[in-house]
């Protein structure tokens, strides 16, 4: 992850010093927590850009962030058609969706998202695929746990995690490549910990059954990333920490 420093002057005029702050701070702390954690393997900080406006995601891009998560389908379309056109010079600019995804907005998702975060039924997943199929593609998905057992989150129970990967198996247009849960809110540092180590486990055990490419691990929010980090998690979904408290527009 790159830590941008020299802000060309210009980006000024579009963000304030307050986000390019928060930007350095917020990838200096993800690359402590990194090196503190004694791991070899990159973290992406995917920022949380639901509900934002276009200008603050175009002066991260300016300032060499590169990966964005949303959590709305047809609000993610129309930021990237407004930033997307700004940066022709840079390819790797993405999007993640990070929110429940219905089966009838698969069209829109498959192909757009470098990575959709929420596959929690084969009915969803069937769906994808097939788009994929038409399209000639291969999308590139995680499975969303349950790991709190809470009744108001989606998401895979543990105990059927592994069945339900191996059914993913059968959809070849979708290149599953971890796991990703929602924390559950209120808990203590030690209790975060241990549903971050219980995610960990679930994706060291089903690996062996969906290959090298399963090794993603998405968890961590704007409260809690630096935890996330020291426990697994490959990518942290930070909004508030960048941003700002949300306002919709």
């Amino acid at each position: 992850m790159r830590i941008p420093s020299d802000v060309p002057s210009e980006v000024h005029a579009g963000m304030s010093d307050e986000l390019i702050t928060r930007l350095q701070d917020a990838c200096a702390r993800v690359e402590n927590a990194r090196v503190r954690s004694g791991r070899s393997e990159p973290v992406t900080l995917l920022a949380v850009s639901k509900h934002q406006a276009v200008e603050k995601i175009a002066a991260l891009v300016s300032a060499g962030h590169r990966c964005f998560g949303e959590n709305y389908v047809q609000e993610a379309w129309k930021k990237w058609n407004t930033v997307q056109p700004q940066f022709p010079d840079a390819p790797d600019l993405q999007f993640h969706l990070t929110g429940p995804l219905q089966r009838n907005k698969a069209k829109m998702a498959v192909g757009f998202f470098a990575l959709i975060h929420s596959v929690d039924r084969l009915e969803l997943a069937s769906a994808l695929a097939k788009v994929a199929a038409k399209r000639g593609i291969v999308q590139e998905v995680l499975v969303q746990v349950n790991i709190s057992r809470e009744s108001t989150k989606a998401g895979v129970d543990a105990e059927q995690l592994p069945a339900f990967c191996e059914q993913l198996l059968e959809y070849p247009e979708l290149r599953v490549r971890g796991l990703m849960s929602i924390g559950q809110y209120g808990l203590e540092e030690e209790e975060k910990r241990a549903e971050y180590r219980a995610m960990r486990g679930l994706l060291r055990d089903v690996a062996p059954l969906m290959g090298e490419h399963f090794n993603q691990l998405s968890m961590g929010m704007s409260g809690d990333f630096e935890l996330a980090i020291e426990e697994g998690a490959t990518i942290v979904r930070v909004g508030t920490a960048l941003f700002g408290e949300r306002s919709k527009n």
